[in-house]
């Protein structure tokens, strides 16, 4: 009912969709290459029909490092966690966004599906800021923040080799208020089976890993003033321990990377907003007691051909 209802409220609409790329892609084939070119794609919906002194806007931006793939079945599992991550992205971001009638990612460029998937997003931004406009009787009050809902999403290869690909993906979006809001969701793929490797860490092993967890927040500020500020605000969340709070593993599933393994922390879970998302590398060495055999052979690569045999 509500999407009834902010769509009829947007009577007058204009959309601008641009794209960009640092490779031409015309036809169905994905590129792959060891350059990481990256594409963007950028979507608006804008309701000048409003009384307010702004036009109530919604955009979407998506930004995409192509796939470096070796072969079709690669390409294809690529592209299905590509797929699943937007759709999921846009269901879950801040303002849910259910997407319907996507072209098959398969038969179309990556461009023109990421095309249909920041229109959807932008439209649902739009209205979004269609539905605040309307809680204000008098439009001239109306603080200039609430006629414009922006997400900007990226997606980045951190690591590619034989026997697997590290994605990141960023959600950047400003829905109105003192600042925008973000979260990162990192993703390691496995290249011979297309699958992303889950349990990374092992959880049984996160109250031994506390001297490791600290170091390496100690080892990020030579100052030792970084470390403080974890403490402090750890401690403020739980009064329960004596000296050095308890610090978890990350929310999310680390990811992989020639040089260990990246903990990727969200905003808030470990620092105030200020100190953004904190990541830290454990060392390849140090991380073989914390992590699953599946990890560590896919970091050592310990078969001639880069696959682990597992």
């Amino acid at each position: 009912m509500r999407t009834l209802l902010l769509f009829c409220l947007l009577t007058v609409a204009t959309t601008a969709c641009t794209s960009h790329s640092t490779k031409q892609q015309d036809s169905t084939e994905i590129p792959c290459s060891a350059e990481m070119p990256s594409t963007t794609v950028t979507a608006e919906q804008m309701d000048f029909s409003s009384d307010s002194l702004v036009a109530p806007k919604g955009s979407c931006t998506i930004t995409l490092d192509y796939p470096i793939c070796e072969d079709n079945e690669v390409k294809g599992h690529i592209l299905d966690y590509l797929r699943d991550s937007l759709v999921s992205i846009a269901k879950y971001a801040m303002i849910p966004t259910e997407l319907h009638d996507l072209p098959d990612i398969h038969e179309v460029s990556i461009d023109s599906f990421m095309r249909v998937v920041a229109n959807q997003i932008a439209t649902s931004y739009s209205n979004d800021a269609i539905e605040s406009l309307a809680s204000w009787e008098d439009m001239e009050e109306m603080p200039i923040w609430m006629s414009a809902r922006d997400c900007d999403i990226t997606i980045k290869i951190e690591a590619d080799n034989a026997a697997y690909t590290s994605y990141t993906i960023m959600v950047y979006a400003f829905c109105g208020g003192a600042h925008a809001s973000y979260f990162i969701v990192p993703t390691t793929i496995r290249k011979d089976n297309g699958k992303a490797v889950s349990n990374i860490m092992r959880r049984d092993k996160e109250k031994d890993m506390q001297t490791l967890l600290w170091q390496l927040v100690a080892d990020a500020d030579s100052t030792g003033e970084y470390k403080g500020i974890v403490a402090e605000y750890l401690g403020l969340i739980d009064t329960t321990y004596v000296g050095d709070p308890f610090l978890g593993l990350p929310s999310q599933e680390p990811w992989l990377a020639p040089d260990g393994v990246h903990l990727q922390y969200q905003p808030y879970e470990i620092t105030p907003w200020v100190y953004g998302s904190p990541t830290f590398v454990i060392p390849i060495d140090k991380a073989k007691p914390y992590i699953s055999n599946e990890a560590f052979k896919l970091l050592t690569q310990d078969n001639n051909d880069g696959h682990p045999d597992l």
